[in-house]
């Protein structure tokens, strides 16, 4: 009779402890998302360009073509001078600030590695995305960076689906 009851609260307990395991698994990871970057280049097309998405609804776009020649490294973080790129800036709404936000926590971004897949392909777009934080800053990317197959790739284009929707110029090589 006793090991029938030792039994039940070892069942119990397990029963406890997977529903608490469970219960946090849907849930987003709480970060503060105080910046979004993206940078691409446009493949076989001599050009690259450089978007940033701030919290106070803020976007500046550089467009640099083309890159051979021009002394400019967007990959590099580099911010270039009027002089030397096309830049264009406008506001998005809190809402679609929300939504940019929201596709960073649902992909779980900060969890993703720097580097994505390989993906075999030619005259692709190499990406990188940057979301800076109150915790930090997390880069990722990579030459196709989103077109590939697997999860880390979906994850990927979840966000860059996200900027598409908010952008004033449906680029197609987001």
């Amino acid at each position: 009779m006793r090991a029938g009851v030792e039994r039940k609260r070892v069942v119990y307990a397990l029963t406890v402890l997977i529903a608490l395991f469970l219960s946090g698994c849907g849930e987003q990871p709480d970060i503060d998302v105080k910046q979004v970057s993206l940078v691409f280049n446009y493949g076989d097309i001599d050009g690259a360009e450089l978007d940033v998405f701030s919290a106070d609804g803020t976007v500046k776009e550089y467009i640099v073509r083309p890159t051979t020649g021009s002394g400019v490294d967007l990959f590099g973080g580099e911010i270039p001078t009027e002089d030397q790129c096309e830049m264009k800036e406008y506001t998005i709404s809190p809402e679609d600030w929300d939504s940019i936000v929201n596709a960073v926590k649902e992909s779980n971004f900060m969890k993703l590695s720097e580097e994505l897949p390989k993906v075999e392909a030619y005259d692709g777009s190499t990406r990188y995305l940057e979301i800076v934080t109150s915790e930090g800053t997390h880069r990722v990317g990579g030459y196709c960076a989103g077109n590939g197959a697997g999860k880390e790739h979906q994850r990927f284009a979840a966000i860059l689906e996200a900027l598409r929707g908010v952008t004033l110029n449906d680029t197609i090589h987001l």
